[in-house]
């Protein structure tokens, strides 16, 4: 399916000075030096023992505003267009260039081995599959090592490297070897191109946050986070080998990849302490009784919302939850089916009711447990 251009082009050259393109590097000006010396960008030694809400999303939200960019390339940052941008890292500073039209060879070869894996017994492309072919692909072809990265930017850079100096994505694809900031951008930008060819219809965005390790030190770390068509986030952590739904993650159990809002949102859930009642409640309490609380605490967050409303909310968490578990029991059709019927609803929610879905949504897992027992 994709055309492979037999002449790699070589690779960017390190020339200091202005240009207007990507044939010859050059220093980065006027970028602020939190953003030209920041810190580590990789993998953390071990989770922080708890999150942090000190704005350290802010290494993030530096680059939110899609109209800056550096030599005419609009700089990648959070919920912003990957391919044709540029992104600056955190090693050296670097200033990683994703093109897949100018450098197009070593994206062409994943995306087709993608395709394939995605294909069912009859060569089909099943929707469902491409997120967790994507994942395994990258993380098969794109190996983390800081060792592989240093060693490869001392080679462009002739023995040094300079601050703001850019660099071809492309190479470290060919070279089979990344930290969590490259194997993320070349996660993302493929996920961009399966969309613009009517594969997937989610969005997709590079994040990025700041957390303190068990020792007190500061880290960085980046990944991909894919809001699909119904509302559902995943998250794709090459360097983490872990790809998982952001409503099970636990800030608590690893890097915490919940944006500053959706913190708030599970401050409120935390409230989904005393909102639920589930972990309060006595011991002597009998399943029925703790079904009641949780009707009663549906009923008291849904007290402002019309029939129609809570119907839809419903619908949308009861199909969301029948598509992930068709999504692991390995059924595509379904998994499609489901998500479609989510995505419907979600469609119709209104704006109140977006701002409670995700505490509904606790309580709604919360009482169908109970129900199972």
């Amino acid at each position: 399916m994709y055309k492979e251009i037999q002449k790699m082009p070589e690779r960017l050259t390190l020339t200091p000075g202005n240009n207007d393109g990507d044939d010859n590097r050059s220093l980065i000006t006027g970028i602020p030096d939190e953003i030209m010396n920041p810190t580590h960008n990789h993998t953390p030694e071990a989770a922080p023992d708890e999150h942090d809400d000190s704005g350290l999303w802010d290494y993030t939200e530096v680059f939110a505003n899609r109209g800056d960019k550096y030599e005419g390339r609009p700089l990648v940052g959070r919920d912003s267009p990957i391919d044709g941008g540029v992104y600056f890292g955190a090693y050296g500073g670097e200033a990683i260039v994703v093109d897949t039209e100018k450098y197009p060879d070593e994206y062409n070869k994943l995306l087709s081995e993608i395709l394939e894996q995605s294909k069912d017994g009859d060569g089909k492309i099943v929707r469902s599959k491409i997120l967790q072919s994507t994942f395994d692909t990258v993380s098969h072809k794109m190996k983390y090592s800081q060792e592989g990265v240093d060693s490869l930017l001392s080679e462009l850079g002739g023995g040094s490297f300079k601050n703001g100096t850019k660099v071809n994505l492309a190479d470290f694809i060919s070279e089979g070897i990344g930290v969590c900031r490259h194997q993320a951008l070349v996660v993302g930008v493929l996920l961009e191109r399966l969309k613009k060819e009517g594969h997937i219809r989610g969005e997709v965005s590079v994040d990025r946050s700041k957390q303190y390790n068990p020792k007190g030190e500061l880290e960085g770390h980046a990944w991909v986070r894919y809001t699909g068509s119904t509302g559902d986030v995943v998250i794709l952590d090459i360097a983490q080998s872990k790809m998982i739904h952001l409503v099970d993650v636990d800030p608590r159990e690893g890097w915490n990849y919940l944006r500053p809002e959706e913190q708030r949102d599970r401050a409120a859930q935390s409230a989904g302490d005393a909102v639920v009642h589930s972990e309060v409640v006595a011991v002597e309490s009998t399943i029925e009784e703790r079904i009641a609380e949780v009707d009663k605490d549906i009923a008291d967050l849904t007290k402002h919302l019309d029939d129609e409303q809570k119907l839809l909310m419903d619908r949308y968490i009861g199909n969301k939850l029948n598509k992930q578990d068709a999504q692991k029991e390995g059924r595509g059709n379904d998994s499609s089916m489901f998500g479609q019927f989510a995505g419907d609803a979600y469609r119709q929610l209104s704006d109140d009711t977006l701002k409670i879905v995700h505490v509904y949504e606790r309580l709604y897992r919360r009482r169908e447990q109970l129900y199972s027992k």
